[in-house]
């Protein structure tokens, strides 16, 4: 399984840098909506949406949003706020699953659950649509490519330091009603490396500050855990395993992205007022 994870993520993960280096602004906002629609397609899922055309007009629905994004410069700020805004729910959404207030469906605390899956449909396209205006105004920005990779190889970092530092002294759950799996010595080893990765990128690409820079990679560590957990969370209440079968070892595209697309948005939102 790992030998298949570290694969699919090798063939991945240059394809994107690829197209954040390669492309104009224009197309890479269609590059990225393609590449979101396959997680809008598995959100729908979890969201409750069975029937295939139905995720695929979902989808559909989410572009069309991105769209009037594009063409309505003055919603963009607004659009960051609120995306921001959503991921505070879903902090609240995993510590109330972590504290058994929400429940798995089906289970005694499942009504709590569903009544959040409810919101799911329309917060997926806040989500989506979020995360690709950030991408996009980040990429537009003057030193767009550089600021993306820092976001994405930071996320990268924290996802792969929990795993492997949960994976070899991981004792202590983290929060085993939503994810049996991850503990705090992994979540500890996943802040550290994004830490790490974080000053060492801002430093390698002269981005400014190092003591600024460290401080809002450990606030984004901390946001991408919260993006992990909370697609667990919804998984959970949902009684779904994986989001999907797209990536080997992975799973579904959104258990690869889940972490970005909560990192993207935040990130773009502090750029734009802090840059």
């Amino acid at each position: 399984m790992l030998k298949l994870r570290l694969a699919t993520a090798l063939v991945l993960a240059p394809a994107v840098l690829a197209g954040v280096v390669l492309l104009p602004n224009n197309l890479f906002a269609v590059f990225v909506f393609l590449l979101g629609a396959f997680g809008l397609y598995e959100w729908a899922g979890l969201a409750g949406i069975a029937n295939a055309a139905n995720r695929i007009a979902y989808a559909v629905l989410a572009g069309l949003c991105m769209y009037a994004l594009w063409v309505q410069s003055e919603w963009r700020m607004a659009m960051l706020v609120a995306t921001a805004a959503f991921w505070l729910f879903a902090c609240l959404f995993v510590v109330l699953m972590a504290a058994g207030r929400i429940g798995r469906r089906g289970s005694s605390q499942g009504d709590g659950g569903g009544a959040q899956l409810a919101l799911m449909a329309p917060g997926g396209i806040l989500v989506f649509a979020g995360a690709w205006l950030g991408l996009v105004l980040l990429h537009a920005s003057e030193d767009g490519y550089w600021l993306i990779i820092w976001a994405f190889v930071l996320t990268w970092s924290v996802d792969t330091g929990a795993y492997f530092v949960g994976r070899a002294w991981g004792r202590t759950r983290l929060a085993p009603r939503v994810s049996p799996g991850k503990t705090w010595e992994g979540v500890a080893g996943g802040m550290c490396a994004g830490l790490a990765v974080g000053c060492g990128l801002a430093w390698a690409f002269g981005l400014g500050s190092l003591p600024e820079w460290a401080l809002v990679a450990v606030a984004l560590s901390v946001v991408a855990v919260f993006g992990d957990l909370f697609e667990s969370a919804i998984k959970r209440a949902s009684g779904t395993k994986d989001s999907g079968t797209l990536l080997p070892g992975h799973g579904g595209v959104l258990d690869r992205i889940d972490s970005t697309i909560a990192v993207v948005p935040v990130f773009a939102l502090w750029a734009a007022v802090m840059m």
